[in-house]
């Protein structure tokens, strides 16, 4: 969800096909998958972050928030793992259709963080788009730390602010355990490109979800360019005040402007 997430920060300047659709409409999340852990300036270089006592596992669901109309159910799995005397924290999600529907879009993807006397780094990350078992898209990307670049078949420069999309929840997590309440980043899109993007805190609001009632921050998010921002919709997001930092909520457009709204929110967890 969130590539159209970000799409909708910028006003979806592109016509979009069914799978360019899908693929935006998966952008909602949570954030996407590190959505437990906090990173130090929004890096995702030797960042600190939770450490979970033992594996963990959240669901949501996605829903057009006018007609209450289910879209998608997304499952997040957070585990260490140790390959080649390294250990990792792993990160699995799959995505699919609420109708269950083999001829709508589906999506997985894995995320490996490797763990560095404490801290972590982005080391890989992948995900699958599927129509009917059948993969349509596959990306693939792995990060080098010491010489900042990113490589997806192409090399591309990052700096220690840069945040692939499918990570932004690590950003929200810092803000919660620095206390910082403005924040800019880059975060890095699946083609190369980036963008320069703005997340403030703007309180703490007690918020109903079906998996339980939650004390959580709430943060906006819009592209950190003073007209862009003006006129662009802006994003919001809910997370748990308290540790684990649970991600609870999403609401924003679901595709650019004018579009619908839709939400995102925790259904339910295992610790």
């Amino acid at each position: 969800m969130m590539e159209k997430l970000l799409s909708s920060v910028v006003a979806a300047r592109k016509p979009a096909n069914k799978l360019r659709g899908f693929l935006a409409s998966q952008a909602t999340i949570v954030f996407s998958i590190l959505i437990f852990f906090s990173l130090p300036a929004a890096a995702l270089f030797q960042a600190e972050y939770y450490q979970f006592p033992r594996s963990m596992e959240y669901d949501y669901v996605t829903y057009r928030k006018g007609s209450k109309e289910l879209l998608f159910k997304e499952k997040f799995n957070i585990s260490k793992q140790r390959y080649a005397r390294q250990d990792y924290v792993v990160i699995r999600s799959s995505s699919q259709p609420t109708d269950n529907n083999p001829d709508k879009f589906s999506k997985e993807t894995l995320t490996y963080y490797q763990i560095d006397q404490g801290k972590i780094s982005t080391s890989h990350h992948e995900n699958h788009t599927k129509k009917s078992g059948q993969t349509q898209t596959l990306f693939k990307i792995d990060f080098d730390w010491p010489r900042r670049t990113a490589n997806y078949g192409t090399a591309v420069r990052v700096n220690d602010r840069t945040v692939l999309t499918h990570d932004l929840g690590v950003f929200f997590q810092n803000m919660l355990l620095k206390d910082l309440n403005d924040v800019p980043f880059t975060v890095l899109f699946q083609n190369g490109n980036s963008l320069n993007l703005r997340a403030r805190c703007v309180g703490e609001e007690e918020v109903a979800a079906k998996a339980g009632k939650f004390t959580c921050k709430k943060f906006e998010m819009a592209p950190d360019f003073q007209l862009i921002s003006m006129i662009a919709p802006k994003i919001y997001f809910w997370f748990e005040a308290k540790p684990p930092y649970r991600y609870v909520r999403y609401e924003g457009p679901e595709r650019g402007p004018f579009s619908p709204t839709v939400v995102q929110e925790l259904v339910g967890y295992k610790l």
